[in-house]
């Protein structure tokens, strides 16, 4: 609640990770794991790559920061992702070079099972789940 970030770079960050994997048990598992919520992060999660994530936090302000060349491999990529339950004022925030995928054979993905537990790489400024998320720019 109420929390402040300002005069911050967060800059040349690479997620390398392999995609998820199926198996007997799980198949084209939803979450990640127990405690994940799938509305907030469906299917598998360890090729995602973000600069700033917020999650259930409210009264949040984020100014005078740079975040820069933000990549995956295989997975999503963020400059800022907002997760459910949060708020949050941008100001003075410059978001350059995030790329999803760079490494992804799209033929590993399915989607006879929708995209599952792979989804397809989008690359974003900024996010927002619409899980009771608000931002003012």
């Amino acid at each position: 609640v109420d929390f402040t970030v300002s005069k911050n770079k967060i800059e040349n960050l690479l997620n390398t990770g392999v995609l998820g994997t199926e198996t007997d048990v799980c198949g084209a598992y939803t979450q990640g794991n127990a405690h994940q919520d799938p509305l907030i992060t469906a299917g598998y999660t360890g090729t995602e790559g973000y600069g700033i994530t917020i999650t259930q936090s409210t009264g949040g302000k984020i100014k005078s920061v740079d975040i820069s060349n933000v990549e995956t491999h295989r997975g999503a990529a963020n400059g800022i992702a907002l997760f459910k339950d949060s708020s949050v004022d941008f100001n003075e925030v410059l978001i350059d070079s995030i790329i999803a995928g760079s490494q992804l054979d799209i033929g590993e993905l399915r989607p006879e099972q929708k995209y599952l537990p792979n989804k397809v790489p989008i690359a974003c400024s900024i996010f927002d789940n619409n899980y009771n998320t608000e931002y003012t720019l």
